[in-house]
């Protein structure tokens, strides 16, 4: 997107509302987003609805001395839920809310609709469930919220235009911004002595390809369409090792779709030394059915490791087909295999891919231009709502 002029106000207050804090790539970025303004002195508040889905996040950001308050919301519905994050807002004197996840979009536009506190939503998915009414009604809300927001933001190109669609917002009112990290987490000189050790503790002996898929263990993820195409990698890459991290609702599941596979396939679990699983893996896979830009592929790529992923969404955006990585098909097992095993068997040009997708996350991914982006349409939120006052 084009620069934004530096005029502006600033915000004073800002808060920023998140459904959880749960270990999802979208709460990982607006965290690590929180931590960074307050590294630069900006004072934020991040606010969830609920604290049950707490992931080691929370801890993130009490180190980072960011101010956390939680709701207490047991369900969207809560009638008390509403008036308590109204007094937040009084209370703290907050001057703009950024909003992220579907009921916090619901929640700031049903606020936004109440006073004149400018909101920014943005959308981390390419559509939101609707396998029953309960979903379809909160689909529904939040497509309403999105016509409410100030502006609206989105990762990639692929979800900007289906929020348009779904919404008939003009296109011209999303702003993408691709999800950026702090790049040197992933970059660090001690992780190569680090792999070693870490691929010793995970039961790695010399000479297996690790493959490693960092992803929550839900619908949509293409964990399985991975199984079924291992007998396939497996008849060419025998010593081959397969590492799910995360965790979630497809877990017992997956677990017993796997068994055959025995050790081939290693269930890990929650994870908080990514870094050094990226480092200890060979090559990422994410066979997901549907991404906005994933954030565990930017992290892979700003460690120098080559993917195999599906083209879809926003992935496209952060995997070049050819030369950071390989590009397939979703839900295909037979062209999944034979991608990681061409990328397994030359590791010389696995290794020039990765190091490609460190430099393409160099110029693209990091948090600074991330929060130089944000900060500017936070000011053209707030530029805007004065102007709806006047």
């Amino acid at each position: 997107m084009a620069d934004r002029a530096a005029t502006g106000v600033e915000p004073r207050q800002p808060l920023i509302l998140l459904s959880s804090l749960a270990q999802g790539g979208a709460e990982r970025v607006t965290v690590s987003f929180g931590c960074e303004l307050a590294r630069r002195g900006l004072p934020v508040t991040v606010c969830t609805l609920t604290d049950r889905h707490d992931s080691a996040l929370a801890g993130e950001l009490a180190h980072a001395g960011v101010r956390r308050v939680d709701l207490g919301a047991r369900r969207l519905a809560d009638p008390r839920l509403v008036p308590r994050y109204l007094r937040l807002l009084s209370r703290h004197s907050i001057d703009l809310v950024h909003a992220h996840g579907q009921d916090a979009w619901i929640l700031g536009a049903a606020a936004r609709r109440l006073g004149h506190t400018p909101l920014v939503l943005t959308r981390h998915v390419l559509d939101e469930p609707d396998t029953n009414w309960r979903e379809a009604l909160r689909r529904r809300n939040a497509l309403w919220a999105a016509r409410c927001a100030d502006r609206l933001v989105t990762p990639s190109s692929a979800a900007s235009d289906r929020l348009a669609e779904l919404t008939g917002v003009d296109p011209s009112r999303i702003a993408v911004v691709p999800n950026g990290i702090d790049l040197s987490n992933f970059d660090r000189p001690d992780l190569d002595r680090r792999r070693d050790e870490l691929r010793r503790a995970l039961d790695v002996e010399p000479g297996e390809p690790l493959v490693l898929v960092p992803a929550m263990l839900r619908r949509g993820k293409g964990h399985d369409v991975l199984i079924a195409a291992m007998p396939d990698v497996l008849r060419s890459a025998p010593r081959v090792r397969v590492l799910f991290a995360g965790s979630g609702e497809e877990g017992d599941a997956l677990r017993r779709l796997a068994a055959p596979l025995g050790r081939s396939v290693t269930f890990l679990g929650p994870r908080r030394d990514m870094p050094e699983l990226y480092a200890a893996c060979d090559l990422v896979v994410l066979p997901s059915h549907a991404e906005v830009q994933p954030v565990s592929l930017i992290e892979a790529a700003a460690a120098g490791r080559p993917v195999v992923a599906t083209r879809v969404g926003g992935t496209p955006d952060v995997v070049i087909d050819g030369l950071t990585g390989i590009l397939v098909p979703p839900g295909d097992p037979e062209m999944l295999a034979r991608a990681i095993v061409s990328v397994l068997a030359d590791p010389q040009r696995a290794a020039a891919k990765g190091e490609a997708a460190r430099r393409h996350a160099r110029r693209h991914f990091s948090m600074s231009s991330f929060v130089d982006e944000t900060l500017g349409i936070w000011r053209d939120a707030i530029d805007h709502v004065e102007a709806l006052r006047t």
